[in-house]
């Protein structure tokens, strides 16, 4: 599962952001000022398949969760805000 990290990286506030169809983590660089300018970590995961995330046909979409909960824990991540878009 690949991501991009926006903002500030040592922030405690952060918000976890879902990219829409097509589209990759790399979209949530839009908002990198003013994520640094707010104080906020911003980490945007990318769907599996999509761009460098490894494609598993196995995997369904019940896999998600899962798969963001070991992001998290990866990066010692225990609260965030969430941000989706469509």
């Amino acid at each position: 599962l690949s991501y991009s990290e926006f903002g500030d990286e040592s922030s405690k506030r952060v918000i976890l952001y879902g990219h829409g169809f097509p589209g990759t983590g790399e979209e949530a660089g839009i908002a990198h000022r003013a994520a640094l300018e707010s104080g906020v970590r911003i980490i945007a995961p990318t769907r599996p398949g999509i761009g460098e995330s490894t494609y598993d046909p196995a995997r369904t979409i019940r896999a998600w969760p899962e798969l963001i909960d070991q992001l998290l824990q990866s990066l010692g991540i225990n609260q965030l805000s969430l941000l989706g878009v469509s």
